[in-house]
């Protein structure tokens, strides 16, 4: 079971700290994700995301391993990416509504 203890909505990616959360993972050399306060730090691997949400069934691509990212962030701008929008520079007033029907 992943929980989603950060939403992030000035992140343009999906972030878990445990590879094993990972489908068809591979891994990322050299490649690393600038921070907010300007530090850069290192992406180990990308790969699916596969979550049961009660009833629901959620599956992100491009999820980024980083084992130094103390939460796993589900951006809300990435999710907008996976319905059709476009990239937004900040969604400061974005949330999250998650509706479960049975």
């Amino acid at each position: 079971l992943v929980v989603w203890t950060h939403v992030d909505p000035g992140s343009n990616v999906n972030i878990v700290f445990d590879h094993r959360l990972l489908h068809n993972s591979r891994s990322t050399p050299n490649k690393k994700l600038g921070q907010v306060y300007g530090d850069r730090k290192v992406v180990e691997d990308v790969g699916d995301l596969y979550e049961q949400l009660g009833p629901i069934s959620l599956l992100l691509h491009d999820v980024l391993c980083m084992s130094s990212n103390p939460t796993c962030t589900i951006s809300t701008g990435a999710l907008k990416r996976l319905d059709g929008f476009i990239k937004a520079s900040h969604d400061a007033l974005d949330h999250i509504h998650l509706l479960f029907i049975q």
